[in-house]
């Protein structure tokens, strides 16, 4: 395990981290995913939840598969081709923000 030139840390002591960082109240009532069953949904069943979302996208070509994981390298929507910008209706429906995203 060979230390960085700089602090002395190893690179691999850096890959793993425990702490959570909980939203204040303030953000959590803002949420716009603020049920708690969209999580037991996602929780149940992963692809499918992703999935159902990436319906409303439009799409040049759907995906082959919804997720490629081999650990650690993870692909979604494998196979998939995807303009987002038609999907956000660029530049009829598209704000500035959106644009700029």
């Amino acid at each position: 395990m060979a230390a960085g030139p700089r602090t002395g840390i190893a690179l691999e002591a850096l890959t793993f981290e425990a702490r959570r960082f909980e939203p204040t109240d303030a953000f959590k009532a803002q949420a716009n995913w603020n049920d708690p069953t969209i999580y037991a949904g996602a929780d149940s069943d992963l692809e499918g939840f992703w999935a159902r979302h990436a319906e409303g996208f439009v799409w040049s070509r759907k995906w082959d598969r919804v997720l490629e994981w081999d650990a650690p390298y993870a692909k979604w929507f494998a196979g998939g081709r995807l303009n987002i910008s038609e999907s956000l209706g660029y530049p009829s429906r598209c704000s500035r923000s959106c644009s700029a995203w």
